[in-house]
């Protein structure tokens, strides 16, 4: 690809030279020259290592296009990634590591009538101080009806430039009704991966663990040991982990958390193996279950999955069907059974999908998402924890009678309303999974 396209730059100036006199070629000042040679190098490093580089588009030249991430649009194999981004070193490492970026600080849902409501609010942020909280229904956003934004796919360009100081007026419903307009700015967010936690006892006897898991950050296992100590110690037979808006992160994240949930019979077991294009096969390898920090020994697993569930989220489910009997309880999951290296090329940082990942039986591809076992409605008029919340409360009731309802009928449509608005958050947005 490379070659293609550094010809075809040529070829152009040779048919412009001889139509006429040839004009002088433009000085370029020491900052373009800097930024085309980063353009040559992100396709150079997509050429290396995406996975579907064999299936990439043709382009004339890389230095033609506005930005980096456009370069890279152009790039990706649209039937299938919606991922690979690029952005500046210093805003990935700040979210990745220390779950910081500049945003609002909320989650967003979509409910069963299409509508877009608060799903997570991220402590001290500006949107909590604004009044948001989980249940909230945005109605407009600086003036425009948020429907109209979803069916022209433009509500992540309403909300503007992910800096410090943009702000945005948005009209809000909450859950009594009540309306109020407000104003809120953009400041630096540290996102809590770990939303919320606690232990119910069931009339069984059963010890049931709940974790609202948002994202695999670096951050995340600091903030995952206190709670599985505090399981630990008091004795979980079952876990709930609720996954629903947790969109992925770092696999070594997901390693610890699956070492952890894993059952004795695993350890040693493969968890995953990873597939990588044909210039990266020495990059393959085996990834094993080992003995987790904690010990729980779980009975049952239930997660809670909506169509924000994707990537480690859903590596952590695959990776442990083999080996334990994982429910799945709310909506199908997003679908994204593949992975990316990070690369760093000056002062931008590429993410492109490089490699897929199977688990034991050999079981991937689920671009479609995970099916559910057990159809439930993000419940949004609930906080979490509460037992009566919708997917909260299948999940409690399988664990107590071993089945789940049969005179249950949950209303799902979020899932459909998803697939139509599926590219309201991509690329590094994706990555943040907020507003």
């Amino acid at each position: 690809m490379k070659l293609k396209f550094l010809l075809a730059f040529f070829f152009i100036g040779g048919i412009l030279g001889a139509c006429r006199e040839q004009d002088p070629e433009p000085q370029l000042s020491i900052e373009d020259q800097r930024t085309n040679l980063i353009k040559v190098r992100i396709a150079e490093a997509m050429d290396d290592f995406y996975f579907w580089r064999l299936n990439m588009p043709e382009i004339a030249s890389p230095t033609l296009f506005p930005s980096f991430q456009e370069l890279v649009d152009a790039l990706i194999y649209k039937p299938i990634d919606r991922w690979t981004y690029v952005t500046s070193t210093e805003e990935f490492n700040a979210l990745t590591r220390q779950g910081q970026f500049a945003g609002h600080g909320y989650i967003q849902s979509i409910d069963a009538n299409g509508d877009i409501r608060v799903g997570a609010v991220f402590k001290d942020s500006p949107a909590e101080r604004a009044g948001f909280r989980r249940s909230t229904q945005i109605l407009k956003v600086n003036g425009q009806d948020v429907q109209t934004l979803l069916a022209n796919n433009t509500f992540t360009q309403a909300m503007g430039a992910r800096e410090i100081g943009v702000s945005n007026t948005f009209q809000i419903r909450q859950s009594d009704g009540s309306e109020s307009t407000v104003t809120v700015g953009k400041e630096i967010v540290t996102q809590n991966t770990v939303m919320h936690h606690e232990i119910f006892e069931l009339s069984n006897g059963k010890k049931v663990g709940y974790l609202v898991f948002l994202a695999f950050r670096e951050s995340s296992i600091n903030e995952l040991r206190p709670v599985f100590s505090a399981f630990e110690s008091a004795g979980i037979t079952d876990l709930i982990l609720d996954l629903r808006y947790n969109g992925g992160g770092f696999i070594n994240v997901a390693q610890f958390l699956a070492n952890i949930l894993a059952p004795p019979s695993a350890r040693g077991q493969i968890f995953f193996r990873d597939t990588f294009n044909d210039r990266q096969k020495a990059r393959e390898r085996e990834v094993r279950f080992s003995t987790g920090e904690f010990s729980l020994n779980l009975n049952a697993l239930i997660a809670l999955t909506g169509p924000g569930t994707a990537s480690a989220s859903e590596l952590i489910i695959n990776g442990l069907d083999p080996f334990l009997d994982v429910k799945l309880v709310g909506e199908q999951t997003g679908g994204k059974p593949v992975g990316a290296l990070v690369i760093g090329i000056a002062e931008q940082t590429l993410v492109p999908i490089s490699f897929k990942a199977v688990n034991a039986n050999g079981v991937g591809d689920y671009y479609d998402g995970l099916p559910v076992d057990r159809n439930a409605a993000d419940g949004l008029d609930r906080n979490w924890g509460d037992p009566e919340e919708s997917r909260l409360k299948e999940a409690l009731y399988y664990l107590e009678n071993g089945s789940f309802r049969t005179d249950f009928n949950a209303r799902m449509s979020s899932y459909r309303h998803w697939l139509a608005n599926r590219n309201m958050l991509n690329g590094f947005q994706a990555e943040i999974g907020a507003f």
